[in-house]
């Protein structure tokens, strides 16, 4: 259920309200942080599925389903907070978000990682065309994900990183579970690929770009910028570059 944002800037006296509002027997606490009480409305079908929020900064926060009457609501919820008040309140400023910009999902994040390190093992390192790629889902939720990685020598494109199981070509989808705390991090932990041996024979620049698409719970896609890193052949190592080096072809 999409809910509307309307954002309140009052002079409301907050620990006041606070609490008289908690002596009231319809108000029903909900999860709430330093400074901002939350709150809902029982025994009034007016405040089904409507939140309400008092900032110690003098705030109202009142998110509204959608369909519901908007301004019955507000008028309710200052005559309400009024009363915690013990005194009227006055309205300084008053916002309301746009329905359209709630609509637009955030993407999900991705940590995503080119590297010769292999974790759990400190002092061994990958040797070219071998090369390591490390993946962490930083989400509170899962997530699914396709990769394409794509090698870069000398400013040439040598196309996608080919393999069986289609991990590094977009083919295949990846499962995120969500990655924890440490030292118990979970994810695509030390992937490995192999590049064209041209790769480890030249000295020409060795880029390798990233461009992933995350699938999100609802099955909607997101596609974050690209991603690329150099390598370094002097310490067997890479270096992030944020800019792409393809048009993804």
């Amino acid at each position: 259920m999409t809910k509307i944002p309307v954002y309140l800037k009052t002079d409301l006296t907050y620990r006041v309200v606070v609490y008289n509002l908690l002596m009231m027997p319809n108000i029903v606490r909900k999860k709430s942080k330093p400074g901002i009480f939350s709150f809902t409305v029982e025994n009034d079908p007016v405040f089904t599925g409507v939140l309400i929020q008092v900032t110690s900064k003098g705030k109202l926060n009142i998110y509204i389903p959608e369909d519901a009457p908007e301004d019955e609501i507000v008028e309710k919820t200052l005559k309400l907070v009024s009363v915690a008040n013990q005194a009227p309140i006055k309205i300084l400023q008053r916002k309301r978000a746009n329905a359209q910009k709630l609509e637009q999902h955030p993407m999900p994040g991705l940590n995503m990682e080119i590297t010769q390190r292999i974790v759990g093992h400190p002092h061994v390192k990958r040797q070219l065309p071998r090369v390591g790629f490390n993946m962490y889902n930083p989400n509170d939720y899962p997530i699914r994900v396709k990769v394409e990685l794509r090698t870069i020598l000398g400013g040439r494109n040598l196309g996608l990183v080919q393999g069986t199981k289609g991990y590094y070509s977009g083919e295949t989808e990846i499962n995120l579970n969500p990655m924890g705390k440490p030292p118990l991090i979970k994810g695509l932990i030390n992937g490995n690929f192999t590049i064209q041996k041209e790769c480890a024979c030249s000295t020409e620049e060795l880029t390798i770009e990233i461009r992933a698409t995350i699938i999100d719970q609802d099955n909607r896609e997101h596609q974050p910028l690209p991603e690329s890193w150099t390598y370094m052949r002097e310490k067997n190592a890479w270096f992030y570059e944020p800019r792409t080096f393809t048009n993804g072809t």
